[in-house]
This record gives structure tokens, C-alpha cells and sequence, in this order.
């Protein structure tokens, strides 16, 4: 049964952190928004997924969403650092961290309520079926409400696909000469499946979380350790696609038997999904269409981390829209300012961007790291971990940080990698890879027209990197999988 259409100047798919600041942000410039959920209300924010921000997304939420944070039960605790293990856990990286664990469903709650508050229509228990298409341009989405199973059409100026790791939308956009990528390959995306314990004894540090390599327990990826509390452990493991998510439920099984402070410990929570990790997509938008959050793979690679990242990335979206609407042009290239704004920190600084986490020059330098590390065995690990990557190192190259140290340090290194020099090297040349793309970001093309040769560029930079991390794939940087 089809209801009467309706119409706004935004619709956004998906009520996540990315969709939800989006909204936030585009109902304060003025514009007329839908939401669309496919969750009921009071599950938004109910997701399986790390539970860490960083502390200054605290300030980044009351300063540029201009809401009151943090809510009455959205912190579950402090952290103040981060480990990261090698697969033998003979080597250590520790890295100060100011982050706070949130309890993820109020905190959504919070963003959602506030969304509805400053006017923003809500459509939960609603399902996104298909894009309305007029004149090579998306003017709104067709949805079925999951209880009553009635079809509405809704038309807007700009659609936004927020909608997660399996994009409701996005996917589906087809649109003649645009630059838009509707796929991603499934090598960028991971499995991952997380429980929250109750502990039968207080963590000796429950302040610092911890992230462990190893192909033992997770081949492809790693598992962490994050405190929610001083006796409750959050606990997850990613893995690459090439495993079935029985033998990555049966890693975790293995890895909480083998660990004694999970003896007598019971599961509060558990879940898993799909997350991207990968570099965001080229291209973000098309005509009347913008990507943010998961569904635009706007995740730290190496951490898979993205809270902070998707909500700038809805943030970004609401201006973005504001202004073509304003201006009347909410074509491929009218919207294409997203795609600029994204590419480089350059000039955000007075939207709170001043920060690697949401530059996707250093996102993609991060995915590069990733790929390299990705391809070695625990031993290259071990080797690298113990000698050639350090704390200060490993802090700045996993936010894509590829600054020079001193020749004297170089020199220092050289000599305690002597042994597997071709690794070193092979590493090196993979730091130079990194700048090298992130100066490529730097010059993302201004107009539509030169996104080609520009994307050359960058596939060019991605088949050297498979090479050297010895991967055997030459692997455009945006291969599909249908």
C-alpha cells in the first residue's frame, strides 16, 4: 500500500552516530529533515562495536554540534592509554591516550533525542528500498515501514546514506558520468564479533586499553581489550573476510579460554557485524547524494575506530548541503565540496578539524600502513615491533603520520634490523608510499572533470604497495565485489 508523499530538504538514512550529527547540524542551518531508521527508537545506538572516543570529541559534540555533553549515563569510564602487543607480546608500544568508554545505546539515545528536539522527523522501523530517480538525479527514497508494511515515497533536494558498513543505499546508485563509488571490495571489509564480561576479580589497570596482534587468535586483524569498568572487560576480535565467522567465533572462544581472567567471567553483551577498513571512499558524492559514517568507510584503518570520524563526516555533509541548497545546485558538482573538505585538513580548523582523525590523507596513509602490516607474518611482526617501530612511530603512523626522524635514529635502527635488512626496506619504502599519498590528497582535484586522472594516481600508489607487502594482488584501490 503507498501512502502520500512527502517532501524535505534532506533525508538521512540511518540514525548513528553520522546520521545523527548530520541531522543535528543540518536542523540548526535551517533545513527541513527526515531520518530514516530501520532500528525501532528505542534500540538506536544499541551496536556492537569498541565502546572508545577519543576525550576531545567531548568538546568537539558542546563546541560545533553546540549540544550539552557528556549525558547523564553516556560514560561508562576514563582511559588514559593504549598498548599495543606484539603477536609474542615481547614488545610493547604504549601510547598516551586521553579516551572515555561509552555506553553505546545511551549515547545514541542522547544523539537521537536531541535530533528530534530541534524538529527532525523520524521514521523508525523503516526500511530503505530503493532511491527515486529523475533526470540522472536522486530525489528521494522509496521506504516500507516494517510493522504495517506500507510504501512511502519521500523526496528531498539531497539524500544521505548513514546508514553502516552495509549501506542501504549506496550500493544501488547508478547514475550516467559520475564519479561516485557504489562498491567497495570485500578484502576492505572485516568480520567482527565483541562480548562485554563481568569479571569475577577488578582489572589490576582498568585505565588502559590494549590491542594485540596475532595470527593465532586473529588472522588478519587483532583483538583488543578495552575496560567498560573496573570489573567489566569490553573484549572483540577482527578478521579479515577471507574467514567464515564460525572459524572467527571459534578464535575468540579459544582466546577467552586461554586467558585466565576470563575464568568464571559472564557475558552482559555480545554481537558482531561487518566494519570497512579501508581508506574512505574517492568520491562521496553524486547528484543529490552525499555518503558519511560507515557506509562512506570513514574509519581509522588500523584501529577500526570510528565514532569521531562518522560524526564529522554527518557534520561535513549538513554544511555541505546547507550551502548547495542555498545556492541551488545540488548536483555531483555542486556537492563536490565534500569530497575537498574530506581529502585534506587544510582550512578546517574552524569547523574542528584540526586533527589527523579526520583528514582522509591520513586515512589512507593509515590503510597503507594497514595493507603492509596485513601481509607479514608474526615473526616480520616481532622482528619489526622490536626494532624498528616504536611508541612515538607507531602513535603517529597510525593516524597516518609520516614525519622524518633524525639521521642519527635512522642510523641506530639500521643497525639492529641488520639481520633482516630486506624488511626494513621494504618498510621504508612503504613510509615513503604513505607521504606520498597523503601529498596526493593534498591536490584532490577541485572539479569533477579532473577526478580521473587524479584517481590513476592513487590506484598507481595502491598496486606498489600490494607489491612490496608482498601480497601477489595488484589490486586497483577501488576493485569491486559484487
Amino acid at each position: 500500500m503507498n501512502t502520500i508523499t512527502k517532501e524535505y530538504d534532506i533525508i538521512i538514512i540511518g540514525a548513528g552516530t553520522a546520521g545523527c550529527a548530520c541531522a543535528i547540524h543540518a536542523a540548526k542551518k535551517g533545513l527541513n529533515v527526515a531520518i530514516i531508521e530501520r532500528k525501532e527508537k528505542e534500540k538506536i545506538g544499541d551496536k556492537v562495536c569498541g565502546d572508545l572516543i577519543d576525550y576531545r570529541m567531548i568538546d568537539w559534540i558542546n563546541k560545533y554540534l553546540k549540544i550539552k555533553y557528556p549525558k547523564k549515563g553516556t560514560i561508562n569510564k576514563m582511559i588514559s592509554g593504549m598498548e599495543t602487543y606484539s603477536p609474542d607480546k615481547r614488545s610493547i608500544i604504549k601510547t598516551e591516550f586521553k579516551g572515555v568508554m561509552i555506553d553505546r545505546l545511551k549515547f545514541g539515545q542522547a544523539l537521537i533525542d536531541d535530533a528530534i528536539k530541534l524538529g527532525c522527523k523520524l521514521y523508525s522501523s523503516s526500511i530503505c528500498k530503493e532511491p527515486v530517480i529523475k533526470d540522472n538525479f536522486i530525489s528521494g527514497i522509496k521506504i516500507k515501514d516494517a510493522k504495517t508494511e506500507s510504501v512511502s515515497t519521500l523526496r528531498s533536494k539531497i539524500v544521505v546514506d548513514a546508514s553502516g558498513a552495509i549501506p542501504a543505499l549506496r550500493k544501488k546508485i547508478k547514475l550516467k558520468d559520475s564519479c561516485f563509488e557504489s562498491k567497495i571490495d570485500k578484502k576492505d571489509e572485516a568480520f567482527s564479533y565483541r562480548e562485554i564480561r563481568k569479571l569475577t576479580k577488578p582489572l589490576n589497570d582498568s585505565e588502559t586499553t590494549k590491542i594485540f596482534m596475532s595470527s593465532k587468535y586473529a588472522d588478519g586483524g587483532y583483538y583488543w581489550y578495552f575496560p567498560e569498568k573496573e570489573d567489566v572487560m569490553n573484549v572483540g576480535i577482527g578478521v579479515g573476510r577471507h574467514l567464515d565467522t564460525a572459524s572467527m567465533k571459534k578464535s575468540f572462544l579459544n582466546l577467552i579460554s586461554d586467558d585466565p581472567i576470563f575464568e568464571g567471567s559472564k557475558v552482559i553483551h555480545s554481537g558482531g557485524g561487518i566494519l570497512p577498513t579501508r581508506k574512505h571512499l574517492d568520491c562521496l558524492v553524486a547528484n543529490g547524494f552525499m555518503c558519511a559514517g560507515d557506509s562512506a568507510s570513514q574509519i581509522n584503518p588500523i584501529s577500526g575506530g570510528g565514532i569521531a570520524q562518522s560524526m564529522m563526516g554527518g557534520y561535513m555533509c549538513a554544511n555541505v548541503s546547507a550551502d548547495a541548497i542555498k545556492n541551488g545546485d545540488v548536483s555531483e558538482r555542486g556537492l563536490w565540496q565534500l569530497n575537498i573538505l574530506y581529502a585534506d585538513r587544510t582550512d578546517k580548523e574552524d569547523m574542528g578539524f584540526n586533527s589527523a582523525m579526520f583528514d582522509g590523507g591520513s586515512q589512507a596513509a593509515s590503510d597503507l600502513l594497514k595493507i603492509f602490516t596485513q601481509n607479514q607474518s608474526d615473526k616480520n611482526l616481532n622482528f619489526a615491533m622490536k626494532n624498528f617501530i616504536k611508541s612515538s612511530m607507531l602513535a603517529k603512523m597510525s593516524m597516518g603520520d609520516t614525519s622524518t626522524m633524525p639521521f642519527l635514529k635512522k642510523m641506530k635502527i639500521i643497525a639492529k634490523s641488520i639481520t633482516n635488512l630486506p624488511l626494513l626496506m621494504k618498510f621504508n619504502r612503504i613510509v615513503y608510499l604513505m607521504s606520498s599519498v597523503k601529498n596526493l590528497y593534498k591536490i584532490y582535484p577541485k572539479t569533477p572533470d579532473a577526478f580521473p586522472e587524479w584517481k590513476k594516481r592513487l590506484d598507481s600508489i595502491y598496486e606498489e604497495t600490494y607489491k612490496v607487502s608482498g601480497s601477489g594482488n595488484k589490486q586497483q584501490s577501488n576493485k569491486n565485489d559484487d
